[in-house]
């Protein structure tokens, strides 16, 4: 079975197709209930096949293309989490 990481994951409809395609999906929110921080987060390396997600991309819609402050730092940390993961290949959602 292939193992993904989906990270800023929210509701997660994008884990969600991949788990009703026979993935094995685990989650790791920016900022979890349980006080969970995704910048304290790191990926265990060579473990998972892909990496999925969206970063909060408000600041990267038609209206506002001036990347700054949260959605650049969430941005930056998709990018070091998939670079720790050292995976197979991965999937950058941005829904605006």
């Amino acid at each position: 079975m292939k193992l993904i990481l989906s990270i800023f994951s929210g509701i997660d409809l994008l884990g969600k197709a991949f788990s009703a395609n026979g993935f094995c999906v685990v989650k790791a929110d920016d900022i979890n209930l349980d006080g969970g921080d995704i910048r304290k987060f790191k990926a265990v390396l060579n473990k998972f096949d892909g990496v999925v997600g969206g970063p909060p991309c408000q600041d990267f819609s038609r209206l506002n293309r001036n990347p700054k402050g949260y959605s650049m730092e969430m941005l930056n940390e998709y990018i070091r989490i998939v670079g720790e993961a050292s995976h197979t290949w991965f999937l950058c959602e941005n829904d605006v």
